[in-house]
């Protein structure tokens, strides 16, 4: 990402919605996006740096979750199983299955000197969502490097609730902005354009709100500690 990292989050000011595409609910600072690092999660695991500089790590701790996550799904052939196991395929799956021991990415954190367990790495990330909604989806997408995706403002849901990334980065010891989603800091709810909860696309309002000024575009910055 050739654009300039919003090294500082809490300073990025706050865009009022149009009168005519918001409702009438404020958002809560509290739902505005920040920042939070592995070693404040899990502090003198050395997770941070291990993530950070190994690539290994990074490629092994994709394989290990998808091999936990991933449901068989019996009407498939074995083929298309491993196809969307594998690390070409979009993954959608559901992260707090009580089921689901987390066998394989305990396997590769203790692999690495990690002593965590998957369980560990996976709830606690996970119990960062929340609020008014909690779905337990977990998605990765890859694979848009190989074709041009037009630039989309949109609103998950306009539910009080929070996302939650996990940012992998492009190289080792990478510093800058292109890991995690822009954004851009709401005051108000954007009306839904169907029932509360959908997706709202920001380009499909008709008439056209008009472009969100660049000053108000944050770009977070992935680097160790974050």
């Amino acid at each position: 990402d050739d654009m300039k990292a919003t090294e500082d989050l809490g300073s990025a000011p706050v865009w009022t919605v149009p009168e005519s595409i918001r409702t009438s609910s404020p958002i809560s600072t509290e739902l505005h996006a920040k920042l939070v690092g592995l070693d404040d999660l899990f502090p003198n695991s050395g997770l941070g740096k291990l993530f950070n500089s190994n690539g290994d790590f990074r490629t092994e701790l994709r394989t290990s979750m998808r091999k936990d996550l991933y449901i068989i799904d019996p009407t498939l052939s074995r083929e298309r199983n491993l196809q969307m196991q594998s690390l070409s395929s979009t993954l959608h799956v559901v992260w707090n299955r009580s089921n689901c021991t987390f066998r394989n990415t305990t396997m590769t954190l203790s692999k690495y000197g990690v002593e965590l367990t998957g369980s560990d790495l996976i709830l606690t990330l996970g119990g960062l969502s929340g609020g008014e909604a909690t779905s337990g989806s977990l998605l990765e997408i890859v694979n848009i490097t190989r074709r041009k995706v037009n630039h989309s403002w949109h609103q998950d849901s306009g539910r009080a609730q929070r996302t939650v990334m996990l940012g992998f980065p492009p190289e080792d010891n990478y510093c800058g902005a292109g890991v995690f989603s822009h954004g851009v800091k709401l005051s108000h709810e954007i009306a839904s354009q169907g029932k509360r909860g959908d997706v709202v696309q920001y380009d499909q309002y008709d008439p056209y709100p008009g472009d969100i000024p660049e000053e108000f575009i944050v770009r977070p910055m992935y680097k160790q500690g974050t």
